[in-house]
């Protein structure tokens, strides 16, 4: 008769060391999968993750806390365990994905451990495969979300206390005690734990009375006090702060005080359909928590779960198979009570559980193989048929999910960016590639200035940017300051969102006088105000300069051309212009640039300065031309056919866009034509 512990033992066999092997070999493919391009894949750092690590320099300077209040209230453990990462690698992405990637990585032993003492170590290799080569556990070892820590937490208290059923020993029971405790710490779906308890242990007393000796109440009971212990920090803190506890799953729920009983009913059972078809049609959507809309499993995969819980249906009086599937089904109850299911992260208490059902159907496979074809054939397409599931991963996680530009937007990278930008003008702090924070100050000969509104928009650069005296937000309350006017190497970082055209043009005001300014546009991105993909922001680059060349050309109101150069390759034309002005501009003028090829225009530039009108990205109105700065203006051009420069020329002009009257231009330097210059070829004399 199976015991309460639900322990299936297996005698060792001649191939153990061979049997190891394997075991090692998965559990190393499953730590690949979690490292490999840990910082690229996925890109940038969500804002959540962000405050992982805000409050993880908070409790280095001395603030440790049961429960982190800010971004709607977090368990933590991450955070905790964020502390030494920041420490010894500085501010940088890494530093605050990395303990979720351990984390993943412990939670594949837990897995093996827990499968091992329910049903012998064949079905716990697999399971360790299963949750090795699974997209949804490899995503979340490679974000800093907080459920990865019940994943490993979680199933590491389940195993001992199986243990601690099958030994009858109280160290097992008291390990678990502190484990489940602990649980309690990591993420909000342990609060569902309880719930599988109690429906468990009714399932035992009304099944299994029999084995529920006397001995087996008083571990219980010690298992239970260690856990109120371990809980009496939180529980006080909730009792005296119960908002902070709550306020996210009443924001969520689906059960909604002046809803109908019908409504929530409906609600319910729409949410629970959803969550069931999670596992082989269609998953979380969010590209956040998963390659959007994938199921859990593969094909394969999923057929084998399939019958994995046709096996749990089939024994459901064995307590080892009750216990599965009544943990699965109670933890999948907070995705199913909140908006947005299925939800992966809510979800994720299933795991590592939930590995054990495609486990069982793959074994019922290796049986009827076995029986018929013998041991070498089952091996042979068991195995074939976790290859089939760690190819549909690698593909759809390595190449399909990194190709999709929404993850970009998603996960915040346009901040990450702009991190890297600044700190790579300022040699300090991180820049893309590299593992550490550069700990040297920011260069004092240099100046950078953010906008307060691109400044709010992305949380990620004030945990990646280091304090310096040459980072300035005006108007902030942690990076305060003013721009001091210091003729030095300095770059403005404008907010931008396609509602308000030309917003940044009162801080180019900010920048120098007499300077070189160059324009680049920064990455797209979205918001929940602009959803369509537009540059987050845009950078202009001011640098100093000495002395004046004399200009290629001068056009009517002072406007001076004073440099050009073109670069060609195949179908390509690069051409980049530099203006200067030395006077207070009236009016917007248009600049415009004609490509002709064998005397037959094939392509033009006819916009405002600097790339586009006032309604267009990165523009600034000659009416905002700063008198002594030099403007660099570049542009592209793709040809209907091969650039020949014996044969082709390029000219440039300007013209007032409201009566189209080209404007006069003088040039001893440049041929000139029906007010236009040929830039190219270049006949420019000294």
């Amino acid at each position: 008769m199976e015991k309460l512990s639900y322990c299936h033992n297996e005698t060792n066999s001649s191939y153990s060391r061979l049997f190891t092997a394997i075991v090692l070999l998965v559990l190393t493919l499953g730590i690949l999968l979690r490292m490999l391009c840990l910082g690229e894949i996925p890109p940038g750092l969500y804002h959540d993750e962000v405050w992982n690590g805000l409050d993880a320099i908070e409790t280095l300077a001395g603030g440790c806390k049961v429960f982190y209040p800010n971004n709607f209230g977090r368990e933590p453990v991450l955070i905790w365990l964020t502390v030494p990462s920041i420490r010894f690698l500085g501010n940088t992405p890494l530093a605050v994905r990395l303990p979720a990637s351990i984390l993943g990585i412990l939670s594949l032993p837990a897995c093996y451990l827990l499968a091992r003492e329910l049903f012998g170590r064949r079905v716990a290799l697999w399971a360790l495969a299963i949750m090795a080569f699974t997209v949804w556990p490899i995503h979340l070892s490679r974000v800093a979300f907080r459920a990865v820590g019940f994943c490993l937490v979680g199933g590491l208290a389940l195993w001992q206390i199986v243990r601690g059923c099958r030994t009858r020993r109280w160290r097992h029971w008291i390990l678990g005690g502190v484990l489940t405790g602990a649980a309690f710490y990591t993420y909000s779906t342990a609060r569902f734990t309880p719930i599988a308890a109690v429906v468990y242990g009714v399932y035992m007393l009304l099944t299994h009375r029999p084995l529920l000796s006397r001995s087996l109440f008083s571990r219980i009971t010690v298992y239970l006090v260690i856990c109120a212990f371990l809980l009496l920090p939180l529980v006080i803190y909730a009792i005296s702060n119960p908002e902070a506890i709550l306020q996210r799953a009443g924001q969520v729920s689906i059960l909604r005080p002046n809803a109908s009983l019908d409504q929530s009913i409906s609600r319910f059972l729409t949410s629970a359909a959803k969550t069931l078809g999670m596992f082989h049609w269609r998953g979380d959507f969010q590209l956040r928590h998963n390659v959007p809309n994938r199921p859990v499993f593969d094909v394969v995969t999923g057929i084998l779960f399939l019958v994995g819980c046709y096996e749990c249906v089939r024994r459901f009086r064995q307590p080892r198979y009750a216990f599965v599937l009544i943990w699965v089904v109670v933890m999948l109850g907070p995705t199913v009570l909140t908006q947005d299911a299925p939800h992966f992260l809510r979800a994720s208490g299933v795991w590592p559980v939930v590995a054990l059902l495609p486990a069982l159907g793959l074994r019922r496979v290796w049986e009827w193989i076995a029986q018929r074809k013998g041991n070498k054939v089952a091996v042979v397409v068991t195995g074939t048929l976790l290859c089939l599931g760690l190819s549909a991963t690698v593909y759809d996680y390595f190449s399909r999910y990194p190709r999709m530009e929404e993850v970009n937007y998603w996960f915040e990278d346009a901040g990450v960016q702009l991190s890297h930008d600044v700190n790579t003008f300022l040699e300090s702090g991180w820049t893309r590639g590299e593992w550490v924070a550069q700990e040297r100050p920011a260069r004092t000969d240099r100046r950078v200035y953010v906008d307060l509104q691109l400044w709010k928009d992305w949380l990620n650069a004030h945990f990646l940017i280091p304090n310096s005296p040459s980072f300035i937000v005006p108007g902030s309350g942690d990076r305060p300051g003013a721009p001091d006017g210091k003729r030095v190497p300095t770059q403005l970082y404008a907010w931008n969102d396609p509602r308000y055209p030309g917003f940044w043009l009162p801080e180019m005001d900010w920048l120098p006088r007499n300077v070189r300014i160059e324009m680049q546009k920064g990455p797209l991105a979205t918001t929940y105000w602009a959803p369509e993909p537009h540059p987050a922001y845009v950078v202009f680059t001011a640098t100093p300069y000495e002395m004046t060349p004399d200009p290629l050309a001068v056009f009517e109101p002072g406007v001076e051309l004073i440099t050009s150069t073109v670069s060609a390759e195949g179908e390509s034309v690069h051409v980049q212009l530099t203006w200067l002005t030395r006077q207070p501009i009236p009016l917007d003028y248009t600049i415009f640039v004609h490509v002709e090829q064998d005397g037959t225009l094939t392509a033009q530039h006819d916009d405002g300065p600097l790339g586009g009108c006032p309604s267009m990205v990165g523009c600034v109105p000659m009416t905002h031309w700063r008198p002594g700065n030099m403007w660099v203006e570049p542009l592209n051009f793709i040809l209907p056919q091969e650039w020949d420069p014996e044969r082709d020329a390029i000219w440039a002009g300007m013209y007032y866009w409201q009566d189209l009257k080209r404007l006069e231009v003088t040039s001893d330097r440049l041929t000139v034509v029906e007010g236009r210059v040929r830039i190219f070829p270049s006949d420019a004399r000294p």
